[in-house]
């Protein structure tokens, strides 16, 4: 196995992981077969560019992002922080951080999608 293939491997199962995803799902959400996941996990085979950014999309990652290996526990550390700080906080306040947590992530999900789409 080649070190990008060692690479693919263990990381698009870290992020299906992280994601809580199942193989099929994966698989349907990227529009791909159960095999090839399978198989790219397993080392056994790599990706196109087309197929991989397919999967970034479902990870809601940029191609860059997926070339940065990153802790396997980090995504949920923070989401523990965030979780064990509003804790302390009144309800009111938690649901007012709660709406504008949502805006300010969608508005950069619709900046990062607009970023990744080619201009014609």
């Amino acid at each position: 196995m080649t070190n990008l293939q060692q690479f693919l491997s263990r990381r698009i199962l870290q992020l299906r992981q992280d994601n809580q995803l199942s193989q099929q799902r994966l698989a349907d959400m990227a529009g791909l077969s159960v095999d090839i996941i399978g198989k790219v996990e397993r080392g056994e085979s790599t990706l196109s560019l087309r197929t991989l950014n397919s999967l970034c999309r479902v990870f809601q990652i940029s191609l860059a992002e997926f070339f940065t290996e990153v802790k396997a526990n980090e995504k949920a550390e923070a989401i523990e922080n965030l979780r064990l700080y509003l804790m302390t906080k009144r309800l009111e306040h938690i649901q007012f951080a709660d709406r504008i947590i949502r805006q300010i992530i969608e508005r950069l999900e619709v900046e990062s999608r607009a970023d990744s789409t080619p201009n014609n």
